[in-house]
């Protein structure tokens, strides 16, 4: 995995690639929000507190011709300390529970009718 010098745009605001992997078929990509903390859903109090990472995994454009390309998001879960709630950050491009980005959909919608 190379962690030095990171030659790959990602191309989605918001996240940062921290490392890659690129094999014969396929391009998987470390990434983490930039964000340093997090607003509670719950009471709105901000938290730069993180309880643990979860590991998320959703397949993305190919960001190399031929090769598929899957995101590997570190996924901050943050502990409220004013309402003692947990709760995950979240980005817009790739919903709860997804298994692909939203561009993914995109990108298949426009293959399809090609």
């Amino acid at each position: 995995m190379h962690v030095d010098v990171i030659p790959l745009r990602l191309g989605i605001d918001g996240f940062r690639v921290i490392a890659f992997d690129e094999r014969d078929d396929l391009v998987e990509v470390v990434i983490e929000t930039l964000l340093a903390a997090a607003c509670c859903p719950h009471c709105g109090h901000a938290t730069a507190r993180a309880k643990e990472r979860k590991r998320v995994i959703v397949r993305d454009i190919p960001l190399r011709p031929g090769k598929q390309t899957w995101l590997v998001w570190w996924k901050r879960r943050f502990s409220c300390p004013r309402c003692n709630r947990t709760f995950t950050e979240h980005h817009p491009e790739i919903p709860p529970s997804a298994t692909h980005t939203l561009r993914f959909d995109h990108h298949l919608a426009v293959s399809a009718t090609e």
